[in-house]
């Protein structure tokens, strides 16, 4: 008889049940509605907590209202060995089963199916075979089954797998409303849990009780814990918490990135191996991925019990991935800058306005011939037909600057049309307003130095969404980054958005300010532009300046900190310039003369010095690239002359130029003649690494 506490029970958690609408119909209609059992076991399979065992008991009601015997089996109060499990379930199955109809069908649940996997082999080879055909295994389990299973031919088509994933938005937004959590507190809890069903539970436990602030973990360490030791109740050693922390850091962990996140990286292997056994690790082609639940739970952990290891982690993650992107092939850089903007999740500002889960399923690709029309057809759908006319244009005119977002089928999925702005070019041949708006931003503000070039991010969208928040959204903003990263010669990029405001927080997160002086309109629409100066702020000074980002866990919404390293930036005109080399000479080896050099504040000196150095190691780094810029000089047949008279003159000085010309054994004019000829050439290559046409050493 059930009890009444028992019923107010029941009834609580059925008025706590959302979701799952699709596992119970395709139970049903596989299931219930075939007249026979299509298989032997139904098993259920999922990370902790994501509500396997609510569902088996979903599919317990659904078969008794259709007159099926249900067994219940709780395998943690199983003993895992052949006879003590035989001796408490033979009992259950002759109450049941005898006296019923030899046809009447029947279900036997068996929950927490893991706790078996010691006598695995013998239930498959042994128990379960044995059973009536009308009973039905339904079975639930954090692993999925060994892989004997659906290798074994007796098990072939006899086992369907089910796996149970986490409750979309709105189901996870019905979930708090029937709780009755605040509509304020909803949006940091949904942030936090994605849709897994005991975190939504807990977190709702805790907002109720904390109804003036929105969920933060910080705020509810035994949140986290719970959800922790639900997880991950058992962790072997230090080393299998920091190979758990690095890959929950990560957006996807293979076995060499795991080497250099740890230390020593010398049991990589077997932690990884160790890894991949875990019931909330999904592989993926890209390496192993951590349930996103359990990702902020063990982040959330770490930083609450040891945030210097946090920031440790952090940067070793980050230092990995800029040796990838500088030394590996071009084809991985999309992915790897995905990879480096990831770290950045954590900040509250950027983590809404971006998608990670699926942009890196997305292909990138150049424009191919088939593109066109669907190019043209997207830019209409949003822009309207007189932007589509100039993106016909301007395909015709650089293709080259078309990157294509790919569907794995192959279909395009958005779009970036980059635009490049020389100092005199062809562009101006397309009555463009947002390239006239661009250059005339330049001319004024920011004008071209011979050799420099701009780039104008004409479109971007996705096909479905535009401007959206979306995952082609993202992989449009990380082609820029890439593009802002290996370009030569790049000064000056803009890029517009149709929405400027809704974007503000992400560009000045990224350094990028508001440049109204090039908002442009087209069609009766207008467009707000953002932009940056790299020859005030070059790529590397940039990257470094992001990386004190990833650890910030309050909101950055002003670029205040970026325009103060801007304001220290020098960007000096090709006179200027080769007026301070030759300062730079005559100063060499006098630290107290190379002090007030202009050169200690350009992009040339600070992409090598780092731009938080002090101004002995910026001096010390421009004397490193003045040696540098004539040491393959020194050996070469056609520049040694020119090397030798910058020798003598600065690098290593005589008294007197006359001394210098009788120490080369040359006459005056001729070592004079080499010596203006090699200042020349050192002026020459030094500008080529300012503007960044050549990269610098």
């Amino acid at each position: 008889m059930v009890s009444l506490w028992q019923e107010r029970w029941a009834a609580a958690r059925q008025q706590e049940w959302v979701g799952r609408g699709a596992e119970l119909s395709a139970f049903y209609e596989e299931v219930l509605a075939a007249p026979e059992w299509p298989f032997q076991a139904w098993m259920v399979i999922g990370p902790p907590g994501i509500g396997k065992t609510s569902l088996l008991q979903q599919y317990a009601h659904l078969c008794r209202d259709a007159g099926v015997v249900v067994l219940n089996v709780d395998a943690r109060v199983l003993d895992p060995h052949p006879i003590p499990f035989l001796q408490a379930l033979q009992p259950l199955l002759n109450e049941a089963l005898n006296g019923t109809s030899s046809s009447r069908r029947a279900v036997l649940l068996i929950d927490h199916y893991e706790r078996l996997k010691p006598i695995d082999p013998w239930l498959r080879g042994v128990f379960f075979s044995r059973l009536p055909q009308t009973l039905l295994l339904l079975l639930a389990s954090r692993d999925p089954p060994l892989r004997l299973w659906p290798e074994d031919p007796t098990w072939s088509g006899l086992l369907r797998i089910a796996p149970l994933g986490d409750l979309d938005r709105e189901e996870a937004q019905d979930y708090l409303a029937r709780r009755g959590v605040p509509p304020a507190q909803r949006a940091s809890i949904l942030a936090f849990a994605h849709g897994h069903p005991l975190a939504l539970r807990l977190m709702a436990d805790w907002a109720l009780q904390h109804a003036d602030r929105p969920f933060h973990p910080n705020d509810a360490p035994e949140v986290v814990q719970a959800l922790r030791q639900r997880f991950i109740p058992e962790i072997p050693g230090p080393m299998h918490q920091a190979a758990l922390e690095a890959c929950a850091l990560v957006r996807a962990l293979t076995e060499d990135l795991l080497g250099d996140l740890i230390d020593p990286p010398g049991e990589a292997h077997e932690l990884f191996a160790w890894l991949q056994e875990l019931p909330f690790m999904e592989t993926r082609p890209q390496g192993l991925v951590v349930h996103e639940t359990a990702r902020e739970v063990i982040i959330a952990d770490l930083c609450w019990r040891n945030r210097e290891g946090f920031v440790t982690l952090h940067h070793r993650a980050r230092s990995a991935y800029i040796q990838r992107l500088r030394h590996g092939p071009r084809a991985w850089e999309p992915r790897l800058l995905l990879d480096c903007l990831y770290l950045h999740r954590m900040n509250p500002a950027l983590r809404p306005l971006l998608c990670w889960e699926t942009a890196g399923s997305i292909g990138v690709d150049r424009l191919q011939e088939g593109d066109l029309l669907s190019v043209i057809a997207m830019v209409k759908r949003h822009e309207g037909r007189a932007s589509a006319d100039l993106a016909a244009g301007w395909l015709a005119h650089q293709p080259h600057g078309a990157v294509i977002l790919r569907a794995p089928g192959g279909e395009p999925l958005g779009f970036l049309l980059r635009i490049t702005l020389h100092s005199a070019g062809p562009e101006d041949s397309l009555p463009d307003p947002a390239v006239q708006a661009a250059r005339a931003y330049l001319e004024q503000e920011a004008p071209l130095r011979p050799g420099e070039r701009a780039t104008l991010f004409r479109f971007w969208m996705a096909r479905e969404t535009y401007q959206a928040v979306s995952d082609v959204q993202t992989l449009c903003f990380i082609c820029a980054v890439q593009h802002h990263l290996s370009a030569r010669g790049l000064a000056f990029s803009f890029f517009p958005c149709a929405e400027p405001d809704f974007w503000a927080p992400v560009f000045a997160y990224m350094g990028m300010k508001r440049i109204p002086q090039a908002d442009f309109e087209v069609g009766g629409r207008r467009y707000g532009v953002y932009g940056h100066d790299w020859r005030v702020m070059p790529p590397s000074a940039w990257l470094s300046w992001m990386a004190e980002r990833e650890i910030v866990f309050e909101p950055l919404f002003s670029s205040s900190s970026s325009e103060q390293f801007l304001s220290t930036v020098r960007v000096l005109r090709r006179p200027e310039f080769d007026e301070a080399v030759r300062e730079a000479l005559r100063g060499f080896g006098r630290p107290e003369v190379l002090q007030t050099n202009p050169l200690l504040n350009t992009r040339l000196v600070l992409d090598r010095s780092g731009p938080n150095a002090s101004l002995s190691e910026r001096i010390a780094a421009l004397q490193a690239l003045l040696k540098k810029a004539l040491a393959d000089w020194e050996i070469a047949p056609r520049d040694q002359k020119l090397y030798q008279a910058l020798y003598v003159t600065y690098l290593h000085p005589a008294p007197t130029q006359e001394q210098a010309a009788e120490r080369l054994n040359r006459p005056f004019s001729t070592y004079r003649r080499h010596l203006k000829l090699g200042i020349a050439r050192l002026c020459q290559r030094l500008w080529e690494w300012e503007i960044g046409v050549v990269a610098s050493p």
